[in-house]
């Protein structure tokens, strides 16, 4: 696994947490902690996002992250 994966999970996990959004993390980078690594890569992370939280989100990601606001 990649070494930068973990820390940019946690970044990402706690950026979430620091505003209320709940959260999943799926991907390779799950699957290779519970013990089936695989060969890709990835850092899947699936949010339960209400329209109140969307600018926190926004917010909390500006600056370190590009996030497309018209996706979001």
């Amino acid at each position: 696994m990649n070494p930068g994966v973990l820390p940019l999970a946690r970044e990402v996990a706690a950026l979430l947490e620091g505003v209320g959004i709940d959260y999943v993390i799926g991907g390779s980078v799950a699957s290779s902690l519970v013990g089936e690594p695989r060969a890709t890569v990835d850092l899947d992370i699936a949010v339960e996002l209400t329209a109140d939280r969307v600018q926190a989100l926004l917010d909390a990601l500006a600056g370190a992250y590009y996030v497309s606001e018209t996706a979001v």
